[in-house]
């Protein structure tokens, strides 16, 4: 079972703040992945080849004909802010 103490390790680890609330839900929540991780270990896959990849598809690639795109123009028209020929937005990670 994960405690809180071994949230703020972790956390601390990932550089991710959490709060005194967080801490209890995400014990909670990763005693509980775990305890299904420990159920699926039982199973017997002995017998089970590894499996890779599901859909059967291989090396899917866009046709080669390209469609109508956008020109810079029309996309930075449409665009709140620009700056130097490309769409300006907010800074999406606090950089501290």
């Amino acid at each position: 079972m994960f405690t809180e103490k071994d949230i703020e390790k972790i956390s601390e680890l990932v550089k991710l703040p959490v709060t005194d609330e967080e801490k209890i839900k995400l014990s909670g929540m990763l005693s509980q992945t775990t305890q299904y991780m420990d159920m699926l270990n039982e199973l017997d896959t002995e017998n089970v080849e590894p499996t890779y990849q599901v859909t059967g598809l291989a090396n899917v690639f866009q046709d080669k004909e390209l469609s109508q795109t956008l020109t810079q123009e029309e996309v930075l028209q449409n665009a709140k802010n620009s700056k130097e020929g490309m769409v300006e937005t907010k800074a999406v990670f606090d950089r501290e």
